[in-house]
């Protein structure tokens, strides 16, 4: 299965912004400058794999969820779902994890 890069930068956003850090800080984290969390971010690069591994940890989710998994709304098709949000935005469906109709 082929990687989204852009799809896992939005998910890296959506972690860093879900613990309140700013670029800066978050890759100090992972021993990484800002402009190296703005490429992952932006889907440029990839973090290696020990930093894939913290941040699913950091995120609640496994490497592969992480990698592969998309947001979206099953009622309608809203992408724009943020981890740490228990309901679509757009519909008002009840998610229990982000892609996961409850």
């Amino acid at each position: 299965m082929k990687i989204d890069k852009q799809a896992v930068g939005r998910r890296i956003k959506e972690i860093r912004l879900s613990v309140g850090q700013t670029m800066e800080q978050f890759g100090k984290n992972f021993g990484v400058s800002k402009g190296v969390v703005n490429n992952w971010e932006k889907g440029r690069n990839l973090p290696n794999k020990p930093t894939l591994l913290s941040l699913s940890y950091l995120a609640d989710m496994d490497v592969n969820e992480l990698l592969y998994s998309d947001y979206i709304c099953p009622r309608c098709e809203n992408s724009d779902i943020r981890r740490d949000y228990k309901f679509c935005q757009v519909c008002g469906l009840k998610i229990e994890r982000a892609g996961n109709e409850q």
